[in-house]
């Protein structure tokens, strides 16, 4: 008996795996609707004096934090620790919308058949900004169990201030 449900066991965990290997599709999942949707409503409005805080976390390049302010529609950003003073690619809020599309380009030409590159991604409900983007890496698990490296990136705008209004 025990011996039948080891083998019951074994064959069921084998067919588990395998089938999981055979439904994996590798890619970019972006929801590129609702990420158009939300950069046409951040547009309309045509800011331009406004403020937040940028923050980047990846398995990359570690942690960044800026401080960005737009006055009259030009941006300049205050690092807010040592470890930020490079960079300074993010300038506007424009900038952000502008890196993510940047981030699903580079992921897209990856193509790497082990990885799925997930997306998540929430916007504020008043001035439809990224709040929130995590990029997280799903991997094909091979029969022998091992994966080939993990990413992560989160992206977080907050303490966002409309300057125009009083």
């Amino acid at each position: 008996m025990k011996k039948s449900l080891l083998v019951f066991l074994q064959l069921f965990l084998s067919l588990f795996f395998m089938s999981c290997e055979l439904f994996f599709e590798s890619g970019v999942n972006f929801d590129d609707e609702t990420f158009e949707k939300e950069y046409k409503l951040w547009k309309e409005p045509d800011l331009s004096d406004y403020s937040f805080i940028y923050s980047n976390q990846d398995t990359s390049f570690g942690y960044i934090r800026l401080k960005i302010t737009v006055s009259e529609g030009i941006g300049s950003s205050e690092a807010l620790d040592e470890y930020s003073t490079h960079y300074d690619k993010i300038k506007s809020i424009d900038d952000v919308f502008e890196y993510i599309k940047e981030r699903k380009s580079e992921l897209e030409s990856l193509r790497d058949n082990n990885k799925r590159y997930e997306f998540s991604m929430t916007f504020d409900e008043t001035y439809h900004y990224p709040l929130k983007i995590e990029i997280n890496t799903e991997h094909r698990y091979h029969s022998f169990g091992n994966t080939a490296g993990y990413y992560y990136e989160t992206i977080t705008v907050s303490d966002f201030l409309d300057s125009s209004k009083p």
